[in-house]
């Protein structure tokens, strides 16, 4: 398989999971983005064609690092919401607690 072939496949599962939110399938498919550059930074030079495919993964990455940055500030956001709200789910257990009401 070329490596433009190889670049190409990347970018498709990179694009797909991020789309969909398939963080482990990213993981995976950025894993092997970077088994398989490491092993392209070993030679001199690519061809046209690949070096057009590998810039077109680039902005594919670009844009799954984006969306995972995203994400991110969406967790971290409903994290601080949850964490605002902490103390009164406290005294609300605490309450049920000690009133032995589960209702």
């Amino acid at each position: 398989m070329t490596d433009r072939h190889t670049f190409a496949r990347i970018a498709r599962r990179l694009e797909t999971a991020a789309l969909s939110d398939d963080w482990a399938t990213l993981a995976a498919a950025d894993r092997e983005l970077a088994t398989v550059l490491q092993a392209v930074a070993t030679r001199r030079e690519l061809s046209a064609a690949d070096r057009d495919a590998l810039s077109a993964l680039r902005k594919v990455h670009d844009g799954a690092l984006a969306r995972c940055v995203e994400a991110a500030g969406q967790v971290s956001g409903r994290l601080a919401e949850l964490d605002a709200g902490r103390d009164g789910w406290l005294a609300y257990a605490h309450d049920v607690e000690l009133s032995g009401s589960h209702s």
